[in-house]
């Protein structure tokens, strides 16, 4: 579920793996970015991977603690607001300039939704939440706009930095988000862009509601 460009640099490559091991659940918040460790595994030097975490900071993925070192980046409530304040941009103003979804991106839809379902029958709440990050991630590239795609890639490994917040992210990965998406994509077959706004919307609303009381009771500082 890779959808980063190929046309990088070392350095922006790299920092793509990482990003996509955060929103893929395989780097959690509050866990240390060890230089050494870090570019031993994704195969580069020390420097390369320095500059990796210059750019995760500045990406609102990593932050650095003076005299201790990187870590994956936790989060409060303002970050939260920040966060769908940032989606309901990203997500819903460019529909009102969206005629029609093309039926490619449609089947993607399709088949991550049931993808999710299975997984949801399985138990594997870990992988829910990477296929309802994807989902998310296809609706916003129906907007053809490289510069959205990039922002919401961000917005996803933030988001997956708050999923896994609780012991268990089944906590938050419910069948009941499965059901709001299946909606929702059901609105783009109808290609009713006015209804996918409108249950989008109330989507977000209600997911910001959720992920508030797990940021509350379950988010700590760095180092606490």
């Amino acid at each position: 579920m890779d959808m980063a460009s190929k046309d990088l640099s070392i350095v922006e490559t790299i920092e793509s793996r990482v990003r996509e091991d955060i929103i893929n659940g395989r780097l959690v918040s509050g866990e240390q970015l060890i230089e050494t460790e870090m570019a031993r595994k994704y195969g580069v030097s020390r420097n390369t991977m320095r500059e990796v975490s210059h750019m995760l900071v500045r990406d609102g993925l990593a932050s650095f603690i003076r005299y201790r070192g990187v870590f994956v980046r936790t989060f409060d409530l303002k970050d939260l607001r920040d966060i769908y304040t940032a989606r309901r941009v990203l997500q819903l103003y460019p529909l009102q300039a969206i005629t029609c979804i093309p039926d490619e991106l449609l089947e993607q839809m399709r088949q991550t939704i049931e993808r999710a379902q299975n997984e949801v029958a399985q138990r594997n709440s870990h992988l829910v939440g990477s296929l309802s990050l994807y989902f998310h991630r296809l609706q916003v590239s129906a907007f053809s706009c490289s510069l959205i795609n990039d922002l919401f890639l961000n917005i996803s490994g933030q988001l997956r930095l708050i999923f896994t917040l609780p012991p268990d992210e089944s906590i938050v990965q419910s069948p009941y988000w499965i059901d709001r998406e299946h909606e929702i994509y059901e609105w783009m077959v109808k290609q009713d862009m006015k209804m996918v706004a409108a249950r989008l919307a109330d989507y977000l609303d209600e997911s910001e509601k959720m992920l508030s009381q797990v940021v509350l009771k379950w988010a700590r500082p760095l180092g606490s």
